[in-house]
């Protein structure tokens, strides 16, 4: 059973990020590697909106499978995507899946 998250909490977010991070085909430049740095990321430098309102994520047998997140910036009406990093063998239906949560997401 998929249950997707929309309120993930933030120390598993970056535990997830920096796992994934470490791998090469999954590695996105800007999040880094190290959960601590990645956390305080979070924490500090999402100021448009909270990185805890930012994030969904997929689970599996209460594991994170999936996350996907933004970082906007509303005065320039952009965001920097987070992922989607995916992890498992069903990785274009988990990614499919966290993409249209997030879409939901930002307009509920």
């Amino acid at each position: 059973m998929t249950t997707t998250h929309l309120q993930p909490k933030l120390k598993e977010v970056a535990e997830f990020i920096a796992k994934m991070n470490s791998f090469h085909k999954h590695h996105i430049g800007f999040c880094g590697k190290k959960t601590d740095g990645i956390l305080h990321t979070l924490q500090e430098d999402f100021t448009d909106i909270p990185a805890k309102d930012a994030f969904v994520t997929v689970t599996q047998e209460n594991e994170i499978i999936g996350l996907c997140g933004f970082d906007a910036d509303i005065e320039r009406e952009t965001a920097e995507i987070w992922g989607p990093f995916v992890c498992g063998t069903n990785g274009l239906n988990v990614s499919k899946l966290l993409w249209e949560s997030l879409i939901k997401k930002d307009s509920a």
